[in-house]
Order: structure tokens, then sequence, then C-alpha cells
């Protein structure tokens, strides 16, 4: 058994003397999904950090860690959009999961499930009713099992190059 098995973990919520270890679990997401031009991972990770480091303290993004053996080991992240209100969605606000994230040696401890269930509490109490993410292969059953959906909405990219992320 190794140490990861049995180790201890904890999750909270982010602040921004965690950002090193936000930007270094998200290049690793990153990297997952199979980014792996260093130029461009550099320059996401400088432009992230500028984000990180104003959105953080305002609180126009939210994060929550899991902890273990001192060090950040998965992070959720949230940010709440406002468009007009619809019939399903009268406050016109809606939470966006991005940044779920688990290194590879801590998967399947429960830390992704705890993240996802403080971050849609979160939202409950916030009043926010409507929640969307983006799903990798890997993350897809938990947010089955958790209640989402697949929606009808379709994407396109106007800026340079095309990748689907």
């Amino acid at each position: 058994m190794s140490t990861a098995d049995r180790a201890p973990w904890t999750v909270r919520r982010a602040g921004t003397a965690d950002i090193p270890a936000l930007l270094a679990l998200r290049r690793e997401l990153f990297h997952s999904m199979g980014w792996h031009d260093e130029s461009e991972l550099a320059a996401m990770e400088s432009a992230c950090r500028r984000y990180f480091e104003s959105a953080i303290p305002d609180g126009r993004f939210c994060g929550w860690v899991a902890e273990a053996d001192d060090r950040l080991v998965a992070t959720a992240g949230l940010v709440v959009r406002e468009a007009p209100p619809t019939t399903r969605n009268p406050s016109g606000r809606e939470g966006y999961v991005m940044n779920m994230f688990t290194r590879p040696e801590w998967r399947r401890r429960g830390m992704a499930r705890a993240l996802l269930r403080v971050v849609l509490d979160f939202l409950r109490e916030q009043g926010i009713t409507q929640v969307s993410l983006h799903a990798t292969a890997d993350g897809t059953p938990l947010y089955e099992q958790t209640g989402f959906t697949n929606s009808h909405e379709m994407r396109l990219w106007l800026g340079p190059g095309r990748r689907d992320d």
C-alpha cells in the first residue's frame, strides 16, 4: 500500500497563497487533455496568475482544494456568470465549474466527489440553480452520477487556430 493510499486529506477554500499550486494543477490538467506546447502552457499560466491574483480576492473565481501530505493534490474552481433571466433560471446567474483535477496518484479516494459537493453546496447557498461544466472522459461518470446531463449547446472558436478545449 502506498503512502497516498493511507494519507488523510482535507478539503478547504483556496486563497491567494495557493496560486502557485493552483497554477501547477491547472498546467497538469491541460497537459492531461493533450496540450503539450510549452510556450502555450507558459502563456496560459502567466495569464492565469494575473487572473487569480485579482479574481480570487474579489470573489470572481472561487476555488477549493484537497490537501494531503502538506500539498495540494486536487482542485475545483467556480465562476458565476450572469445573463438575462430565463424561465428556468429567473436569477440569470449560472455556475460554471472548472479546473476539476486530481493528480493521478491521488485518484479514486473521493476527492473529486467531495470537491464537487462543496461547489454545488456553495451554489445552492447562493441561490444559483443552474450549473454547467466541460467534462473530460475521466470526469464524465462522476458528473453523471451527480445528476449532470449533456446539453444541446454548440460552440464556435473565433480565435486563431482551432482547438477543442
